[in-house]
């Protein structure tokens, strides 16, 4: 399993849309994507954040089903052959992977697909596990019950 970095322009792709009211949608295929790849996918403008980390079920696809089409501009869609079918695994908040803290735990520039480099997977996988915890304890612990 790989782990690939996309940036994706919501006026090409409204994947937000798309992913509030699809189980599955499908992307533009890059090549080297293979099935269960987990795709972080960090949506420009007016985001400008990592927004979801999504698993590849498919991939090859040539065609792609019709409610899925009204999601893409037409002309970027006109420009794609192949597309590779993807889930959600998890939905960020916008202010939680920002360009900037992307930038401070590695990242070097923003490609348009691109491998994730283990230190910025690390800093996201890390991060989330340490924001999990800290919720976590406020619930098992709350100072208000103690005093």
């Amino acid at each position: 399993m790989s782990k690939w970095f996309m940036v994706c322009e919501v006026e090409k792709i409204d994947l937000v849309k798309a992913l509030r009211q699809l189980p599955t949608f499908s992307l533009p295929m890059q090549e080297n994507v293979t099935v269960d790849d987990e795709i972080y996918v960090y949506l420009k403008a007016p985001f400008d954040a990592l927004m979801y980390q999504l698993r590849v079920t498919a991939i090859n696809q040539a065609i792609l089903p019709a409610i899925e089409s009204k999601y893409y501009d037409n002309i970027y869609l006109n420009q794609q052959s192949q597309y590779c079918k993807v889930e959600v695994l998890e939905m960020f908040p916008p202010d939680l992977f920002t360009l900037d803290f992307l930038e401070k735990n590695g990242l070097t520039q923003l490609n348009d697909f691109a491998p994730l480099s283990e230190e910025v997977a690390y800093s996201i996988e890390y991060h989330e596990a340490e924001g999990e915890d800290d919720e976590e304890e406020e619930v098992d612990f709350p100072i208000d019950d103690i005093y």
